[in-house]
């Protein structure tokens, strides 16, 4: 039978530990959510119309609003289509993992049967070699008591041909 031994006992385990793996897990596809810039917060548009209403420009500050809120508008439906685009990546390579897990697994099907068969053929083989052990050592042991009598039957012989 055969012992696997592992030459760098780190590095096996390194493969199994939990926090190795959950870093590999990662949405490549979607940026990190604080490096994502969704346009100026709330707090930002209410502070720059207030410093305009101060001053008297309520026009001005209404259609600047007006246009950080569509530019805001735009930005969201941007950010709205990139993770849109992401999504389906994301979709299109979880389809294509699917369909390679089932060839793995149809490989992996397909190799243990082989196994399976070839060690049921090694299982034969291997008692066809005892019977023919056995048939050996039975034939030795025929040889042997066959030659023990003749043996035997030859000193019977003479010593009836001295009397």
């Amino acid at each position: 039978m055969a012992v696997w031994i592992a030459p760098n006992q780190r590095y096996v385990g390194s493969i199994g530990s939990p926090k190795t793996t959950l870093n590999l897990m990662q949405n490549c596809d979607l940026p990190p959510p604080m490096k994502l810039f969704s346009g100026p917060d709330d707090t930002f548009l209410s502070l720059i119309s207030k410093s305009y209403n101060m001053r008297g420009g309520q026009e001005t500050a209404a259609k600047e609003n007006d246009v950080l809120h569509s530019c805001r508008d735009r930005s969201e439906s941007y950010d709205k289509l990139e993770l849109l685009k992401a999504l389906r990546l994301s979709q299109t390579r979880a389809r294509e993992a699917e369909r390679k897990l089932a060839v793995l697994n149809k490989e992996k099907d397909e190799l243990s049967n082989l196994v399976v068969k070839e060690s049921m053929g090694l299982f034969a083989h291997r008692h066809w070699v005892r019977l023919l052990e056995f048939e050996v050592i039975k034939l030795h042991r025929q040889k042997k008591r066959e030659s023990e009598e003749k043996w035997c039957g030859d000193e019977g012989k003479a010593a009836k041909a001295g009397m």
